[in-house]
């Protein structure tokens, strides 16, 4: 798991190799990990953007306190359900311990991926600090939409001053050549 966080966070004490990337000793919790921040971030949103809006259309509760409110379920369940979705897709027959291991290969290669989970992360702590629970669901939401339209829009026309330590994913995994 220490290799993830170092890619994840790109902050590493010692020179991190792409050897270091290729080494995935938990690939089943790293799918994990990946699923759960796939499903909290569709799930804020869907609670505060989706939801909320249409329970306010009946009650007469303010819109800030339901997209609080059904924001943050939205988290919560989508990180709970995350393990549920997980262990039905490991129960596909086509589902291979190598097949997930290359995932979670590719994952860590992924930087469109990567920048928007590390933006709702980020964004996420500092709204959840800032304006507890209210911050957080709005920094969340605008980290995931600015983060889609940036991807979607500039990503390659803008150079890009904060640069990831590996940019390119090598033609073949460094660790099964040496196999």
């Amino acid at each position: 798991m220490a290799n993830w966080l170092k890619n994840f966070l790109q902050i590493s004490l010692s020179e991190q190799t792409e050897k270091d990337i290729a080494l995935i000793e938990y690939p089943k919790i790293e799918l994990g990990i990946h699923i759960a921040f796939k499903l909290g971030e569709l799930g804020t949103f869907a609670g505060s953007v989706v939801i909320a809006p249409l329970v306010n259309a009946i009650r007469t509760a303010k819109i800030q306190n339901a997209s609080t409110k059904f924001g943050t379920i939205g988290l919560l369940s989508g990180i709970c359900f995350a393990p549920i979705m997980e262990a039905l897709r490991l129960t596909d027959p086509n589902v291979t311990p190598e097949s997930i291991e290359d995932r979670c290969y590719r994952l860590r290669y992924n930087k469109k991926q990567l920048f928007i989970d590390r933006s709702c992360a980020l964004c996420g702590l500092v709204g959840f600090s800032l304006k507890g629970a209210k911050g957080m669901v709005f920094a969340i939401d605008a980290a995931l939409i600015a983060t889609i339209l940036y991807n979607h829009f500039l990503w390659d026309r803008i150079d890009a001053k904060l640069k990831d330590k590996f940019m390119e994913m090598p033609a073949k995994n460094p660790r099964k050549a040496d196999l």
